[in-house]
């Protein structure tokens, strides 16, 4: 059985949303300059193995969860390489 939290569920949310605002904005800015880099790499190197390359990263990154993407990445670079926390917020 869950137990109400001790302040208003609208104070949570607006206490999370700019944190929620600043990571969608730098994810999508992240996705843009990705995708454009890729896209104009493909259309360069038009029916090459780096065109092939970049066609089956795209797709392997549209076919994976997003959630099982993120697990693995949060392993990689948290606890092999030991290069970010595995948690937690550090605001910019």
């Amino acid at each position: 059985m869950t137990t109400p939290p001790e302040q208003p569920i609208v104070d949570m949310i607006a206490k999370a949303f700019p944190l929620t605002l600043q990571l969608t904005f730098i994810g999508v800015f992240l996705a843009a300059i990705v995708s454009f880099t890729l896209g104009v790499t493909a259309a360069l190197y038009r029916d090459t193995w780096i065109d092939q390359l970049i066609r089956l990263i795209s797709v392997a990154a549209v076919a994976t969860p997003s959630f099982w993407l993120g697990i693995l990445l949060i392993q990689y670079f948290s606890l092999k390489l030991d290069w970010l926390p595995s948690g937690g917020f550090i605001p910019f």
